[in-house]
């Protein structure tokens, strides 16, 4: 507690440090820098604004604000070491190889000053794409942003790039569509998929290390520039079929694209109004007009006004976050475990929840009659805890065109003894649209719903959980799981 105290106060004492640098700066960015001073953790990094630990990706998208704004970012000679040494590896290993981590470490060490070359040897490894777990995807497709960082980083770093010939030359050439754009699988085997907003900045970023930006070049202008949605924003592909929202990400991807490509969105006016609408009363912005702060979304913002040379006049007055509501009197707090046990003893299952005060108790693929059986215990004892359905359907692939196909997409919880319908299980590959008429539906009409697990393709997830906001589908997100004590850690997307 006593160490606690302490950092807590050594972080205030620094937050107050940074502040100084800036008091004197007059106009909307030193609100901005206000923002980012909020950010600063003890240890030296910046982190989330709800979380006390700082992380690589935050500490990486403030660098990049200051950067976008031409101002030196506070403290360098902290945050440089910090950010060599803060891998998310560092707190629980990582499953797969995240190489986007050492793109942002090289990157960030760049906008510092400072020397990246540390990391060389680690870079000159990566000479072939790796292969990803087929129990998540069963081509073993792996996620393309994590791959194409090999072209990236390599020119970040000033290194030759031949030695990736062929193998990661042709895994990038295999991604491309035939109008200039890139995405997760190869077109061969994924015939009549488009691209992906994010991911052909990506791969556009890799064949600039190749010098072949400009290849397909008035193709891909042209498909940009359709992504365009009346609001002027940005989405991931015309006409997307389904979550077909326009986000800060996808804008920043865009315009940045389209800056490499020497051109710009067809309404530029309306793209700089957009970005400048994300703007909020904290000084950051958040992913969306009226979406609450973060990091990252602020540095999509202003990169992406950097690219449109839109940086100069201040945003207009941000608008006041809704407030939420406050909670209603006589609220009750339980505790809940999701996908615990559902074989064993019942009665030591019984005692489990007794001791442990569990509440509410989610068995996960449990024996015909175990539900019941534990339910009977508890109730005869007077042991207050709810026992209920939390399965994981294995065996369940979910294919979206141009990203892959993946399982960990059915984790559903339900009452007990409800017609929750059946699992897909075993029953081949379903699109997303025949997922949730097929298995979405009977769910929800038992009061059931889905829990989002994991996923490692970002711009996959962010399609399921957007598509959850606009028409319903996944309740909640898991936040821990099998050991890793913060999916932020390794998916700070979410």
């Amino acid at each position: 507690m006593i160490k606690s105290v302490l950092l807590t106060g050594m972080g205030a004492v620094a937050a107050d440090s940074l502040f100084a640098e800036v008091a004197g700066d007059a106009g909307w960015q030193s609100k901005v820098v206000g923002y980012l001073r909020s950010l600063a953790k003890a240890d030296g990094g910046y982190g989330w604004a709800d979380q006390e630990r700082s992380h690589l990706t935050p500490t990486y998208a403030a660098i990049g604000v200051y950067a976008a704004m031409g101002r030196e970012a506070p403290q360098k000679s902290k945050l440089a070491p910090w950010v060599r040494e803060h891998h998310p590896a560092r707190l629980k290993k990582l499953e797969q190889e995240h190489r986007e981590f050492e793109y942002q470490q090289i990157q960030s060490l760049i906008w510092l000053g400072e020397d990246p070359s540390g990391f060389n040897a680690q870079v000159a490894a990566w000479t072939k794409p790796t292969v990803y777990l087929k129990q998540y995807e069963p081509h073993e497709w792996p996620v393309f942003r994590g791959q194409v960082t090999a072209f990236i980083c390599r020119k970040l770093l000033g290194m030759p790039v031949e030695d990736l010939q062929p193998a990661f030359v042709n895994y990038l050439d295999e991604r491309r569509r035939p109008n200039g754009s890139f995405n997760n699988t190869p077109l061969a085997e994924d015939r009549g998929s488009d691209g992906h907003v994010t991911n052909t900045w990506w791969g556009l970023q890799a064949l600039a290390a190749l010098g072949r930006e400009k290849e397909n070049r008035d193709e891909l202008v042209r498909w940009l520039q359709a992504c365009q949605l009346p609001g002027g924003g940005f989405t991931y592909q015309p006409n997307a079929p389904f979550a077909g929202v326009d986000d800060a990400g996808y804008t920043h991807a865009a315009c940045r694209a389209l800056a490499m490509l020497s051109a710009g969105p067809s309404r530029t006016a309306e793209c700089v109004a957009y970005l400048r609408s994300c703007w909020n009363v904290d000084g950051g912005f958040g992913d969306r007009p009226g979406w609450a702060s973060n990091p990252l979304a602020t540095f999509y913002v202003l990169d992406a006004l950097a690219a449109l040379s839109a940086l100069n006049e201040a945003p207009a007055a941000p608008k006041p976050l809704a407030k939420r509501p406050p909670l209603p009197e006589g609220l009750k707090l339980f505790t809940a475990q999701v996908q615990a046990h559902g074989t064993g003893s019942p009665a030591e299952a019984v005692e489990l929840a007794r001791s442990l005060r569990i509440h509410l108790w989610g068995a996960k693929n449990s024996k015909p009659g175990w539900i019941e059986r534990a339910q009977a215990i508890a109730d005869a004892a007077n042991v207050p805890v709810k026992f209920f359905v939390a399965n994981e359907e294995y065996g369940t692939f979910v294919k979206v065109p141009g990203l892959g196909t993946y399982s960990h997409t059915s984790d559903v919880i339900a009452p007990a003894g409800t017609d929750f319908g059946a699992a897909l299980s075993g029953k081949g590959v379903v699109s997303w649209e025949e997922y949730r008429s097929k298995r979405l539906q009977p769910l929800e009409k038992s009061a059931g719903h889905l829990v989002w697990q994991f996923g490692e393709n970002e711009e996959l997830v962010r399609l399921y959980l957007d598509d959850s906001l606009q028409r319903g589908g996944y309740a909640a997100i898991s936040t821990f799981h099998f050991g890793n004590p913060d999916f932020t850690n390794s998916e700070p997307f979410l």
